[in-house]
C-alpha cells in the first residue's frame, strides 16, 4: 500500500518544499518509487526546486482538480535520472500550474480537491508506489486541509519563534482532529550556539509529537533559492546526513 505524507508549516519560508523533495529524493535512493506532488496551488514552487521547465510538463495538477485531463498519471513526470537516483528506486513529480492566471482563477474556482484522494490512487496503482510526498500550502486552508485528509503521515515544519510556536499547535490540533496516524515534527533553520537537546525536548512536550529532523542554520540551503534537490547537490554536507536519517525513520 501507498503511504502518504503531507508536509506542512504555519507560515511561508520555513524550506519546506526543499524538505520535502530531499526527502523524496532519499527515500528513492533507498530503493522506493516515490511520487512528489506540489498541492500548493495557490503559490506553487516545486517546479524551482526540481529544475523542471513548466512548458515541459504534460499536465498540472489544477488541469486534473478541474477535470481537463482524465487522471492524475497524465500530469506525471519521472525524473528518476535527473535525480541521480539508481534502480530499483524511481522518483516521479506533479507539479501545479505557476502561471499567474491560473493562480488567480485557483482563488475564484470551485476546485474539486476532494478528488485528490482519487488522484492519489491513480497514482499508487499505475506507478506502484511506495511512498506519495505532498508538499502543500503554508497554513490552514482547503488545500492542506484536503491533503490531510487523505495522508497516513503529516510532517510539520517549524523555526525557532513565538509565532511559528503558536500556529503549529493550531495545526497539531487540525492533524489530530483529522485522524492522520502519525505525525512528526521538522525544526529548521536551528541558530548556532542553541542546545539542539533542549529544542527537541522542549517541542517535544509542547506539541506531543516526536521531533523527527533537526536542521542546522545553513547557508548552503538558504543560497538554494535557485533551486536544486539539496541532498544531490551537497551529498556530503551533514544536512544530507540528517536528511537520510529522516527517510530511514519514515521507511521504519
Amino acid at each position: 500500500m501507498t503511504r502518504v505524507i503531507s508536509l506542512l508549516s504555519f507560515r511561508r519560508g520555513t524550506g519546506k518544499t526543499h524538505i520535502a523533495a530531499s526527502l523524496a529524493a532519499a527515500l528513492a535512493a533507498r530503493g522506493f518509487r516515490v511520487g512528489l506532488v506540489d498541492a500548493d496551488i495557490q503559490s506553487p514552487s516545486l517546479h524551482i526546486v526540481l529544475g523542471i521547465s513548466p512548458d515541459s510538463a504534460p499536465g498540472f495538477l489544477n488541469d486534473y482538480l478541474t477535470g481537463d485531463i482524465p487522471g492524475l498519471y497524465a500530469a506525471v513526470l519521472e525524473i528518476t535520472e535527473q535525480a541521480d537516483i539508481s534502480p530499483p528506486g524511481r522518483l516521479y513529480a506533479v507539479i501545479s500550474d505557476p502561471g499567474t492566471s491560473t493562480i488567480a482563477k485557483a482563488f475564484e474556482t470551485d476546485l474539486k480537491m476532494e478528488q485528490l484522494s482519487r488522484g492519489f490512487l491513480d497514482l499508487s496503482s499505475i506507478l506502484h508506489l511506495d511512498y506519495i510526498i505532498a508538499d502543500t500550502h503554508s497554513g490552514m486552508n482547503q488545500e492542506s486541509l484536503r491533503s490531510l485528509a487523505v495522508s497516513d503521515t503529516a510532517l510539520l515544519v517549524l523555526q525557532l519563534d513565538r509565532q511559528h510556536y503558536e500556529g503549529t499547535a493550531l495545526l497539531v490540533d487540525m492533524v489530530r482532529e483529522l485522524n492522520v496516524s502519525q505525525t512528526y515534527l521538522i525544526i529548521n533553520g536551528i541558530p548556532f550556539g542553541q542546545d539542539p537537546h533542549r529544542v527537541r525536548d522542549e517541542a517535544e512536550n509542547a506539541f506531543k509529537a516526536e521531533v523527527i529532523g533537526m536542521l542546522p542554520h545553513s547557508n548552503e540551503l538558504l543560497e538554494m533559492s535557485s533551486g536544486g534537490i539539496f541532498v544531490n547537490r551537497f551529498p556530503d554536507h551533514p544536512l544530507t546526513v540528517i536528511f537520510n536519517l529522516m527517510a530511514e525513520r519514515l521507511a521504519d
